[in-house]
């Protein structure tokens, strides 16, 4: 499996999850996707409709720094 591959296959668990996250839900979806081994790119989740509506939200902010 190539390298590209591994990631989009690692970062794939939290696309499925991305569906159904928001507001500070999609927050933490996001801070523990920028944490986990192995995964490296993460715009194709921050492009998702959903986490782009959860980043203009303040709680979402204040979630991500508390935490």
């Amino acid at each position: 499996m190539e390298l590209g591959a591994t990631t989009t296959a690692k970062l794939e668990p939290f696309l499925l999850m991305s569906k159904s996250a928001k507001g500070a839900a999609a927050a933490k979806l996001v801070q523990d996707a920028t944490s986990a081994p192995g995964v490296f790119v993460f715009s194709e989740l921050l492009e998702l409709p959903n986490i782009q509506e959860a980043s203009n939200i303040q709680m979402v902010f204040l979630h991500i720094l508390t935490t």
